[in-house]
């Protein structure tokens, strides 16, 4: 036990527990035979032992900075559920069932109604039977079978040629790609991976647009 460490007994452990001052101390349960009481009955009267020590100034306060970055972020980039959200209709397309299901999660912790499809053909002949306006926005991966994103995406701005629409891609030459096919600009690519932050305010971003 060091000088800046004090030893208190259960108790008085459930006692402080309850009491702000706890945040600025670590407690850690201590092993008592590795801290040499191998003889258990030297300390009957405590059923285990709590050791005590200030936390360090520059950890504590690195802590208290690190919290209050977190807040300012969600603050700042609005990442906390909004509230008018569910009027917004979303339709997400990508074989990839996984990604799907991750895109489809993060929409619906923001509010939005979410329509999510697998196949993209089934997802063509949904959005025909929709109203050209339905969805506020579609997001659907390049590479797809059945028909992929380049092609559905021109066939969906045939129906609605103001329909707002994200691009999936991981492909390396997504540049060289979208460079080579009119109508389609870079703000309207999504590379994978990306982080849950960034996507949310790329959704929103294309959304309020």
């Amino acid at each position: 036990m060091s000088s800046k460490e004090l030893w208190i007994g259960e108790k008085l452990y459930y006692r402080a527990s309850k009491s702000k001052f706890i945040n600025n101390y670590a407690i850690n349960k201590v092993n008592l035979q590795n801290n040499g009481f191998n003889n258990i009955k030297s300390v009957k009267n405590f059923d285990c032992l709590y050791s005590v020590s200030i936390l360090d100034e520059i950890q504590r306060d690195k802590t208290i900075l690190d919290y209050r970055e977190t807040q300012n972020t969600i603050k700042k980039n609005n990442l906390s559920k909004p509230v008018d959200n569910a009027t917004i209709n979303i339709l997400v397309i990508d074989d990839e069932e996984d990604i799907l299901y991750t895109f489809t999660t993060l929409l619906n912790r923001q509010g939005y109604k979410v329509k999510a499809f697998s196949n993209s053909i089934e997802a063509f002949t949904h959005f025909t039977e929709k109203s050209p306006y339905f969805y506020d926005l579609i997001l659907m991966d390049i590479r797809m079978p059945g028909i992929n994103g380049i092609q559905l995406y021109h066939k969906l701005r045939a129906i609605n040629p103001h329909a707002k629409i994200l691009l999936i891609s991981a492909l390396d030459v997504v540049h060289e790609l979208i460079e080579s096919i009119p109508g389609i600009n870079m703000k309207e690519i999504i590379r994978k991976p990306i982080e849950p932050e960034d996507f949310i305010l790329k959704i929103k971003s294309i959304i309020n647009d």
